[in-house]
């Protein structure tokens, strides 16, 4: 299957890729596949046709649970720079020079979930469908608030370039460490 197969069969039945707490998971293959606006509606997830996939919704998408977890935790050493928020000194490095340039001290309280930051760059159809791969108590809970309005260029900045990142260190590349004069 090629990606943009995978994209349409994640955006039709976006169930299939689900954190296991959600309820939904405990129908049968085949009821979810008869009662699919049954299904959607009980998820959230309005019927609408797919966007155009880019490469970054792509990656979003498809990408394993274990990608989630490290991607977050990115996102909340860039916007909450601490002493020890880095694993390394390679990373600290990276993460200061994206928080120098996009200023996010201010994107998230104490307590907040570095989770809403992709709430509030996702377009709703998009959210409705990716949130159902994390806990749905997780969810709940973010839903509650509302969506932070944060400039639209700088969470698509701050997330294309995190999956960048991401992208890079899972093959093995780091430009961190790259002086810059």
């Amino acid at each position: 299957m090629n990606d943009i197969d995978a994209w349409v069969q994640w955006w039709a039945l976006p169930w299939r890729y689900a954190h296991p707490h959600w309820q939904i998971l405990d129908a049968s293959p085949a009821l979810l596949r008869n009662q699919h606006a049954g299904a959607s509606k009980s998820l959230g997830i309005a019927p609408c046709l797919p966007c155009a996939p880019t490469t970054s919704l792509m990656q979003l998408a498809l990408a394993q649970p274990a990608h989630y977890d490290a991607l977050l935790q990115r996102i909340e050493r860039i916007c909450r720079t601490t002493p020890s928020a880095a694993r390394d000194d390679t990373q600290r490095l990276w993460c200061q020079r994206l928080a120098r340039a996009l200023h996010p001290q201010d994107w998230l309280e104490p307590a907040d979930d570095p989770l809403q930051l992709l709430r509030a760059w996702l377009e709703p159809p998009v959210w409705q469908r990716l949130r159902l791969r994390f806990a749905p108590a997780r969810i709940e809970t973010l839903e509650q608030k509302p969506v932070q309005a944060i400039s639209p260029a700088k969470l698509r900045t701050l997330w294309q370039t995190v999956l960048w990142h991401t992208r890079a260190s899972d093959e093995g590349h780091n430009h961190a460490d790259t002086p810059h004069d």
